[in-house]
């Protein structure tokens, strides 16, 4: 199950604190520019988290090792 865009696994996540290994190349291209807006400006969190959270909930049914990992 798909954490709620507020848990704090997703701040965790857009700013590079918690790693995510996958295969899924939107992801890692969505997370890669999520982790470098972070770095240019740290405000950027809600934004980031909410933009994150949208295209795991769009691709949910196809990344479930994904979600594992941040549910563990």
């Amino acid at each position: 199950m798909l954490p709620p865009v507020s848990s704090p696994i997703w701040k965790k996540l857009v700013s590079g604190e918690k790693q995510l290994n996958s295969k899924n190349l939107v992801i890692n291209m969505l997370l890669t520019n999520c982790r470098v807006r972070y770095k240019l400006d740290p405000t950027t969190v809600p934004e980031l988290v909410k933009h994150a959270h949208g295209a795991f909930s769009k691709f949910e049914s196809t990344l479930e090792s994904e979600i594992a990992q941040l549910v563990s």
